[in-house]
C-alpha cells in the first residue's frame, strides 16, 4: 500500500518510492505480471503517482476493505490466478 497517507509516515518514504518505481519497471520489461493494492482509497488516496507511473500500463489495481489484501483470495495477472491462502 504505498497510498500518500500512508507514506507520510515513512521515514525516507521517497527512497522507497524510487526503489518500489525501478522494481516495477523491470518487471514490466521482463512480462512479470504486477498487482497492487490500494486500502480503502477513498479515504488514504490514491497509490503514490511515482509508482502508478512506473506500472500503469501493466498492473491489475486491487481495491480492498480489509487490511489482509491476499486473505483467501484469487487474483488473476496476466493470464496466471495466484490464489493467496494467510493464516
Amino acid at each position: 500500500d504505498m497510498q500518500e497517507r500512508l507514506l507520510s509516515q515513512i521515514p525516507h518514504h521517497d527512497l522507497l518510492l524510487d526503489r518500489i518505481a525501478g522494481m516495477l519497471e523491470i518487471a514490466s520489461c521482463l512480462d512479470i505480471p504486477t498487482g497492487v493494492c490500494e486500502q480503502v482509497p477513498e479515504k488514504l488516496g490514491l497509490t503514490h503517482p511515482t509508482i502508478r507511473n512506473a506500472c500503469a500500463e501493466t498492473a491489475v489495481f486491487f481495491e480492498k476493505k480489509d487490511f489482509l489484501p491476499f486473505l483467501h483470495r484469487v487474483w488473476i495477472l496476466g493470464s496466471v490466478a495466484i490464489k493467496f491462502n494467510t493464516c
